[in-house]
């Protein structure tokens, strides 16, 4: 199962195409690791989701 909707089952039952729906608006993000999401002083214009170490992001 995918990371992303085992989280969103863990809180409610979805179906394969309200999934695929609300997946599409997630970007799968890959960093290193020491690497950061977030550096002092930058505008931060997405939303984080660290869903079992694995780093979703969206657009804010």
């Amino acid at each position: 199962m995918h990371p992303l909707r085992q989280h969103f089952e863990e809180l409610l039952s979805l179906a394969d195409e309200e999934f695929d729906y609300i997946a599409s608006h997630f970007t799968p993000l890959s960093l290193k690791k020491n690497d950061f999401l977030l550096h002092e002083g930058k505008i931060v214009t997405h939303e984080y989701w660290v869903v079992k170490e694995i780093a979703i992001t969206t657009p804010t």
